[in-house]
């Protein structure tokens, strides 16, 4: 494998097409890898990555193609973090007018928490949240796993 991705890179194509390139690498050839490949990307080379290790492409990756029965069904840009969807977790007591709020979708009650998918304003959730009482939140930017399972868990196309 090693010998493959130094073959690729010694030739300094300016498109590289990688199918699963760091299965079987150690974490250190991974972490070189990448780096490589970022030097190639800002010499203008263009990398296409096909991984179904999708922290690996969040974290490496400006870029990324949601592709379903062949077909791209959604891109998102992996530093606009801005308009990708919020995981909301909230423990304590849960105010059901939440359900109305535009922008909220998802939503998983457990005996310990809620927790739900939010795009829509969040000052508007904010606000609401404010009146709740509330002893533990977490709001984080969407996982591109999480995205990934919901296309295809739903069958649907969620907003970015």
């Amino acid at each position: 494998k090693k010998v493959g991705i130094a073959v690729a890179l010694i030739k300094k194509p300016k498109l590289y097409i990688m199918d699963e390139p760091t299965n079987g690498l150690d974490p250190l050839v991974k972490k070189s890898l990448f780096s490589l490949l970022k030097a190639e990307v800002e010499n203008g080379s263009t990398v296409f990555i096909s991984s179904h290790n999708l922290k690996e492409i969040e974290d490496h990756c400006n870029r990324v193609a949601f592709i379903k029965s062949g077909k791209i069904i959604d891109e998102v840009e992996i530093d606009d973090n801005m308009n990708r969807s919020k995981v909301v977790k909230i423990v304590g007591e849960f105010d059901d007018g939440i359900n109305s709020l535009e922008g909220l979708r998802d939503l998983k009650v457990n005996e310990s928490y809620y927790r739900f998918l939010f795009n829509g304003e969040m000052s508007t959730l904010l606000s609401k949240l404010n009146n709740m009482e509330i002893s533990d939140i977490s709001i984080n930017n969407i996982s591109l796993e999480e995205e990934f399972l919901g296309y295809y868990e739903s069958g649907e196309n969620h907003d970015n």
